[in-house]
């Protein structure tokens, strides 16, 4: 609603998704880390960046966290070792690879686990990670989601196989299909998962079975190839409506709960976008200044670049 209002200039949601980040983080320790793609922004919160600052990055003013170099959604939390979203897809899959091998070779108790999508799986980046892991058996969790839709691909034209899951199997790596709308399973065979690379067994290959509820960003309208009904259609449900269900069942939870937090987190939203705001909104600033494009880039700031923000300067 803030994009489409003009309080935003860009967003990528993660509707029909909400379980996988969330579910899959918390199954993790905090020592492990994150290289996500951009429908898994859930997991800061489970690391506990506060709203306020993510919302700063949306918008990019002089409180965003990487000085409005990024596009909207790409997130980066060095605090909670969740590692910045990239646009070129794909690219986390092999860092994550990387990361787990070093961690291995330091001996220390660290896990990678990255997201891509169904679509990316197509990238080379995606078998290179699953060439290495096979090799070097490093301590790392790669999960391809398949939501159904590459943009406006369907998923059925993204693999000649019957399942992404099987394709790990491939490279000799322990590969499961879980129900990406399911909390509790993506929670359990990510902590099985975790468990086990951190006894030194090696990766494991999930595909996580969902389905992208909404566009693909807010400059996508999926009406235009697909029917408008095909979400309510999905026999997957929704991971939120399910969660609820379950917790309703066996008595932890009440409709009279579930009203009072869903207002309680809309009023949270408001009051993040209004503090947020006071650092400067997108419509008048303040902005980053220019020169902090030659900033926070190189620890020591090469000849060349230094002549460039002394010209700027002028």
């Amino acid at each position: 609603k803030m994009q489409r209002t003009g309080k935003l200039s860009f967003y990528m949601r993660s509707f029909g998704e909400e379980a996988v980040a969330i579910a899959q983080t918390m199954a993790l320790e905090n020592q492990d880390w994150i290289f996500p793609s951009y429908r898994q922004p859930g997991a800061q919160f489970v690391r506990g960046r506060d709203m306020v600052s993510m919302i700063c990055h949306c918008i990019g003013n002089t409180e965003d966290n990487v000085r409005g170099r990024q596009m909207p959604v790409h997130y980066t939390y060095k605090e909670g070792r969740f590692i910045s979203i990239s646009s070129p897809v794909g690219t986390q899959f092999s860092q994550a690879v990387g990361v787990a091998m070093a961690s291995a070779y330091q001996k220390k108790d660290e896990v990678c686990i990255s997201w891509l999508g169904d679509g990316t799986s197509a990238q080379g980046d995606y078998h290179y990670a699953l060439n290495f892991a096979s090799t070097f058996k490093p301590p790392v969790i790669l999960n391809v989601v398949n939501n159904q839709w590459a943009i406006s691909t369907h998923a059925n034209l993204a693999t000649g196989g019957r399942t992404f899951a099987e394709r790990g199997l491939a490279y000799d790596i322990p590969s499961f299909r879980v129900d990406g709308n399911d909390f509790l399973a993506l929670y359990s065979i990510t902590k099985w998962a975790r468990d086990r690379a951190s006894a030194g067994m090696g990766p494991t290959h999930i595909e996580v079975y969902t389905y992208r509820a909404g566009a693909h960003s807010s400059s996508d309208d999926p009406s235009a190839y697909r029917p408008n009904d095909e979400a309510e259609c999905w026999p997957g449900g929704d991971p939120i409506q399910r969660l609820k269900d379950h917790l309703v069942l066996i008595g932890e939870w009440d409709e009279e709960k579930h009203e009072a937090l869903a207002q309680k987190i809309d009023d949270e939203v408001m009051a993040a976008y209004k503090e947020a705001c006071e650092f400067g909104d997108l419509a008048s600033g303040p902005y980053p200044p220019a020169s902090t494009i030659f900033t926070e880039v190189y620890e020591t700031v090469p000849w060349h670049i230094q002549e460039q923000r002394e010209e700027l300067g002028k």
